[in-house]
């Protein structure tokens, strides 16, 4: 499905029934999960999805939806963490409050999780399981929740049988090293999806996503060294990035403005928004805020009825 007029015409509606069904979840990233589920052909109402796929086997190498800069932060030196806190750019930029209280309850709760996991564990198999156990059963989980209103999902890959297997061996993202960096080995933790693809459906496998190469570039030498320049050129691009991915923000300024009466709410928020077009990072942040603003909302009409 392509994201036409009849998706940014609804794209509050899909917000709003996001954010409701998942108990205020970032409803304002993730839309178009619920525009594709409710606009499918209805046939045999199943929609079969790749979510976890690659994050399966994908190595960490920077904060993001899936794992928040906090943890790595925590992971990669807890006794600098809280000056690291203060220092983020959501706070330094936007003027956003830190509060000592929260950010201590939630190192705090860090603290607990990482101190039961077994100590002969590595950094970056802490990491992977904290994806698993906390990032991607959220994240992931919403989204098939919400979309099940619509269509009956199904996702291969969170197959728990299967996702036991692949953990044990080498790989997977638990057995490389924390964070990273060097795409000539990060390869190898997407080789299998490539090659599942190769086999199950050739075709797809010759798109281009949005990194900039195809799953098959995986599998031959000509496509790994566009993979290596794709590499270098995407962070290059990714300073220049704006992230207005479907109208996203486009969308939640129009929800700013017919939600706030108060004129310098309203500015305070379409201020931010229009600083989040090239930071990601505040981008989401601010979608989160807008969406426990929403279904608050909801839920105050749910007690008017």
């Amino acid at each position: 499905l392509k994201c036409d007029e009849s998706f940014l015409e609804k794209h509050l509606d899909y917000v709003s029934e996001f954010t409701y069904h998942t108990g205020g979840m970032n409803g304002f990233l993730y839309p178009l999960c619920l525009y594709v589920a409710d606009n499918k052909d209805r046939g045999d109402n199943t929609i079969v999805t790749g979510y976890c796929g690659s994050e399966l086997l994908r190595n960490a190498h920077r904060g993001g939806a899936v794992t928040a800069q906090l943890v790595i932060d925590y992971l990669k030196d807890k006794s600098s963490l809280e000056d690291k806190i203060k220092n983020y750019e959501i706070f330094v930029k936007n003027s956003l409050e830190y509060n000592e209280e929260i950010i201590g309850e939630v190192i705090s709760e860090l603290d607990d999780y990482f101190d039961a996991l077994p100590k002969d564990l590595s950094v970056n198999q802490k990491l992977g399981i904290f994806e698993f156990e906390e990032s991607m059963p959220k994240i992931f989980g919403s989204w098939i929740y919400s979309g099940m209103h619509f269509q009956r999902i199904r996702v291969p890959f969170m197959d728990q049988v299967f996702l036991e297997k692949i953990t044990k061996t080498q790989i997977s993202q638990f057995y490389r090293e924390f964070l990273e960096q060097n795409p000539l080995r990060r390869f190898y933790g997407q080789l299998m999806y490539s090659k599942i693809i190769d086999r199950t459906y050739p075709k797809l496998g010759r798109y281009i996503s949005g990194k900039g190469y195809s799953p098959k570039d995986l599998l031959s030498f000509i496509g790994r060294v566009r993979i290596t320049f794709g590499y270098f050129k995407k962070n290059m691009k990714a300073k220049k990035q704006e992230f207005d991915n479907l109208a996203l923000i486009s969308g939640a300024i129009k929800f700013v403005n017919e939600t706030f009466e108060d004129e310098s709410i309203r500015d305070f928020y379409i201020s931010r928004l229009n600083d989040s077009y090239r930071n990601e990072i505040l981008r989401d942040s601010i979608f989160n805020e807008l969406s426990l603003i929403e279904y608050d909302n909801l839920l105050k009409i749910d007690n008017k009825d």
